[in-house]
């Protein structure tokens, strides 16, 4: 049975042979004899720093989100209102939907709103889009599921 023996460095090589560490003795030391931070230390400092790296991608994402609704041909109000709308109709459509307000509070409304996590109602449905998000998250996570398994197994 080989008994393991602690290793020692002399001159840049590691020889065997060393004394174990005191129980006193830190079981490594940083530059200048100053404590390296444990690993779970390391592990909080590198998920603090994406969670605010994560902060500018989300608010360029929404922007982004936000100009290609105004970047499709129509109007959220024709699709809303119909073909066949009167002015009067388009008009009161145009003021529920603060379309009538500057392009900046707009933005800013649009995302309070959706922080808050209320997404308006679908266009198509006429449901709450949060209401249609929730039911199709356990389809969601059983396809996360399998993909995963499938990444696994290859």
């Amino acid at each position: 049975m080989n008994r393991l023996v602690p290793l020692e460095r002399k001159g840049g090589v590691f020889e065997r042979g060393a004394e174990p560490l005191q129980a006193s003795e830190p079981p490594h030391g940083g530059p200048r004899g100053h404590a390296v931070p444990s690993v779970g230390a390391h592990m909080i400092g590198f998920i603090l720093r994406r969670l605010l790296q994560l902060l500018p991608v989300l608010l360029i994402a929404s922007t982004a989100i936000w100009a290609i609704i105004y970047a499709v041909p129509g109007t959220p109000v024709g699709a809303l209102v119909g073909e066949n709308a009167t002015q009067e109709q388009v008009a009161a459509a145009v003021a529920r939907l603060g379309l009538d307000q500057p392009l900046t509070t707009q933005y800013w409304n649009w995302l309070s709103r959706a922080l808050t996590g209320d997404f308006g109602v679908s266009i198509q449905s006429r449901e709450p889009v949060a209401q249609l998000i929730f039911q199709r998250v356990p389809a969601t996570i059983q396809l996360g599921v399998a993909a995963t398994l499938v990444g696994l197994l290859l």
